[in-house]
């Protein structure tokens, strides 16, 4: 009886229904009452099929009309085939606006050497992804990754921030295209605040032109970061500590001359207590004790 009686009012549904072009099993199972699979079998033994799976439209070449999967626009012969050439425009997969080379940026997994996606879609699709729980998380890890990695890098760009926020230097425009959406480009990792304000655009175009900005190695200082880092467990104080230690005397780089120096004059250095004379004495006492 209580089959008869679903079969029944869904016969029914199906007639007042008949403009309904895809029929949700899932949601007919919670109206009826019954599971997705017995409205799956009701639904065949009627002879309906407007519940089955939609089959993906298929794709072709562009060019040669060959079929090919859902992401691709091209087949294999064709996609290595073309090649993207700087000075000409391509279309972006995702706007489908037609923009200059300079508008994509540099990939090395493409064959072509760029994104098929503008810069524009690009960054669209970061922000959205750094909203999500996982985008956060993986943002964190790549950044301290990338700061580990590349340590110069990362202080210099510290470094132009702050020089922003207390009014060092100001924000410029392109150096070449006045846009106002700039970027601070270094010449010298060892001057963080010898840059070149650049648009994205023409970011790509003024590297091409400078030498790879270049960072040599000051062991003092690497060898203080890490004993420092080692008994603080504080990686932000040790960096407060040097940079304390550069604005005071005005210099690039510390050695162990200046560290003397600063333990006799911690008082007056703004930053630095009487923990940096402890701590620092234990690392020249130690490096005495290795020469």
């Amino acid at each position: 009886m209580v089959s008869n009686s679903i079969r029944n009012q869904l016969e029914q549904y199906l007639i007042e229904n008949q403009q309904i072009v895809h029929l949700n099993i899932n949601e007919l199972g919670k109206l009826f009452g019954v599971s997705r699979q017995y409205i799956h079998n009701l639904l065949n033994q009627l002879g309906e099929t407007r519940h089955h799976r939609i089959p993906a439209k298929p794709k072709y070449c562009l060019v040669c009309e060959k079929k090919i999967t859902s992401r691709a626009n091209y087949c294999r012969y064709h996609a290595k085939a073309i090649l993207r050439e700087a000075g000409k425009s391509y279309i972006c997969r995702i706007c489908k606006q037609d923009k200059p080379l300079e508008l994509f940026a540099k990939s090395n997994v493409s064959f072509s050497g760029y994104e098929t996606r503008c810069l524009d879609c690009r960054a669209e699709w970061q922000r959205n992804y750094y909203k999500t729980d996982i985008g956060k998380d993986s943002h964190v890890k790549t950044t301290r990754a990338w700061a580990r990695k590349y340590p110069e890098r990362h202080r210099a760009y510290n470094l132009v921030s702050k020089a922003l926020r207390e009014g060092t230097i100001k924000r410029e425009t392109c150096y070449n295209c006045n846009s106002e959406d700039s970027q601070a480009i270094h010449r010298d990792y060892n001057d963080p605040l010898n840059i070149i304000w650049s648009c994205i655009t023409c970011r790509s175009t003024l590297l091409d032109s400078i030498p790879v900005p270049e960072y040599k190695l000051n062991e003092i200082e690497e060898k203080y970061r890490d004993f420092i880092g080692n008994i603080l467990q504080k990686p932000n104080s040790v960096g407060m500590w040097i940079q304390s230690l550069k604005r005071h005397y005005d210099v690039l780089n510390i050695d162990n001359e200046l560290l003397i120096t600063a333990i006799k004059e911690h008082k007056h250095i703004k930053g630095l207590g009487s923990q940096f004379k402890t701590v620092t004495s234990q690392f020249l006492n130690l490096k005495q004790s290795l020469t």
